[in-house]
């Protein structure tokens, strides 16, 4: 269950990273298809271990000093050292243990039955920033761990100098030591593996300097600033090849929007179930809606100001939008939305509504334009200018609305001649910031950049400042900071929220309600919620 969890994972994932290569290696094993990896070791500061001693002659007749350094339990493997400690000479060798754990006890005992006095030592725990004290002076480090995920203590050994016996199921080891060079590595949980390597040391002692400098030198990109180059280049590495991914992807949808885009482009996912569900969930609501309506008590007829906000009106929607706009012309005296907020203020009697479109989407130059010349109707537009900047350069436009826009494939938007366009016509253009960000997660200084400078972008696009804002994704509440006031500093006459509703002659005018709608919606829709 848990290797599946792990490819699962690993098989969504748009590359990975090891800890160590066996790891990388590892996970690669349970990729279905080859994805982007490196290694990046486990870092920690071994300046006090580089700072010790390596010895440059050969060991003379004293006794060779093995060193380990591990938790006293069963993993760690002190049960086979004790067993290839048997199996060495009587004398020419000396065992220290650092250490403390469960076991430390039980192994202390077995190795005080089976040595002479002071043979073998136990020195109990030592004090982390203490602990390089206790390498100095030692020939070999022994490791005989069952299996370590990495393995700290013998790259701690190698920098102190020392050569290192360590199992195979060490995966520090498997990317530092090299056979008969700088150490060895054994089978795990064989102890006369274990004791032959011992004793290779103690019949070859000339090797043990040399072995050591070796070990020491394994480590020389053993360094934070050199695992954290690797990271950046490897993240830069996935985030060019998935951008490289996208654009063939984009370069295929740019291909595609030779003819009109529709809801199927736009919002189906590749995933049938949520198709499914997202069907069922739309069959639903309607079916609430249709219901609702044929109540006896409920009312059909729109009540009070409203304003509409719309994101696409697609070719595949023109009947059912002229329907709507039909719809809305009926109950409804039709307008900007700064004139709406005018009206507010100067307190409004006839019912009126202001229809706008939010994210400045090029397809809205389309049927949707026509429709409301072809009915008189005159609209607002908010539009992002950081989007509307990108007009010229396809890619990037396409990135930034991936980034920030509900649908699945990307939409162009319009250019600056558009909103000009729109203007000449008599439409108002209206603010949706530069970025897209969201009011309710930004600081202060972001906050007013952002409304700032897309007013003064907005004024010199089209040569007047815009009165109103819309807030991205609709909401306005922020811990740091008071975004209806920013945008009054700003210079704005109202600003506009996602929040459903009828609005009032006192309705606050920088947290206006608007009523979302699609160029698809039945005229259904509408009468439900334009009546609530």
């Amino acid at each position: 269950m848990k290797l599946a969890v792990v490819r699962a994972l690993l098989n969504r994932s748009a590359g990975h990273i090891g800890m160590g290569r066996t790891a990388e290696a590892r996970y690669r094993e349970l990729l279905d298809n080859v994805k982007p990896s490196c290694s990046v070791a486990y870092y920690v500061d071994l300046a006090d271990f580089l700072a010790l001693t390596v010895p440059m002659t050969p060991i003379d007749s004293t006794p060779v000093r093995f060193f380990t350094a591990a938790q006293m339990i069963a993993r760690k493997g002190i049960d086979v050292l004790l067993a290839a400690c048997e199996r060495l000479p009587a004398t020419g060798w000396e065992l220290t243990l650092a250490g403390e754990g469960p076991l430390k006890r039980t192994f202390e005992r077995a190795f005080g039955q089976r040595f002479r006095d002071g043979q073998v030592r136990f020195l109990g725990e030592v004090p982390y920033a203490k602990r390089a004290t206790v390498f100095a002076g030692q020939h070999i480090f022994v490791f005989p761990s069952r299996w370590d995920g990495w393995g700290m203590a013998p790259v701690e050994a190698m920098a102190a100098g020392l050569p290192v016996i360590s199992t195979d199921q060490v995966m520090s080891m498997r990317d530092f030591v090299r056979n008969g060079e700088n150490g060895f590595l054994v089978p795990s949980d064989d102890p006369s593996a274990l004791a032959d390597s011992m004793r290779w040391f103690m019949e070859h002692r000339e090797a043990i300097p040399v072995m050591g400098r070796a070990a020491r030198v394994a480590l020389k990109d053993y360094r934070a600033e050199f695992g954290a180059e690797v990271f950046v280049e490897f993240v830069s590495r996935v985030v060019r090849e998935r951008r490289h991914a996208r654009q063939i992807d984009r370069s295929t949808s740019l291909a595609a929007r030779d003819t009109p885009p529709t809801w199927r482009w736009l919002t189906e996912s590749e995933n049938h179930l949520v198709n499914f569900r997202q069907r069922a969930r739309t069959l639903s609501k309607r079916a609430i809606i249709d219901a609702s309506l044929r109540m006896p008590w409920r009312s059909r007829n729109p009540v009070g100001h409203r304003i509409m906000v719309y994101h696409v009106v697609l070719r595949e929607d023109r009947k059912a939008f002229e329907e709507q706009l039909r719809f809305l012309q009926d109950h409804f005296h039709l307008t900007t939305v700064r004139n709406l907020a005018k009206k507010l203020r100067d307190g409004a009697t006839t019912q009126t509504l202001a229809i706008s479109f939010d994210d400045g989407f090029r397809v809205l130059m389309s049927d949707a334009l026509e429709l409301l010349e072809k009915h008189g109707i005159k609209a607002t537009f908010f539009v992002p200018t950081g989007f509307i900047a990108l007009s010229n350069d396809p890619d990037q436009a396409a990135e930034f609305c991936s980034q920030v826009h509900y649908y699945k494939q990307p939409l162009r938007p319009m250019t600056v001649d558009d909103l000009r366009t729109l203007h000449r016509l008599g439409h108002e253009i209206g603010s949706h910031g530069v970025s897209h960000l969201a009011m309710n997660s930004v600081s202060h200084a972001l906050a007013a950049k952002e409304l700032g400078d897309s007013r003064a972008k907005l004024a010199e696009w089209v040569g007047e400042a815009p009165a109103g804002f819309a807030y991205p994704y609709g909401d306005f509440n922020n811990s740091v900071c008071d975004p209806p006031t920013l945008v009054r500093q700003a210079g704005y006459e109202y600003a506009v929220t996602l929040r459903r509703g009828p609005l009032t002659n006192n309705a606050p005018q920088m947290t206006l309600h608007r009523e979302h709608a699609e160029g698809n919606w039945r005229v259904h829709d509408l009468r439900y919620f334009l009546s609530c």
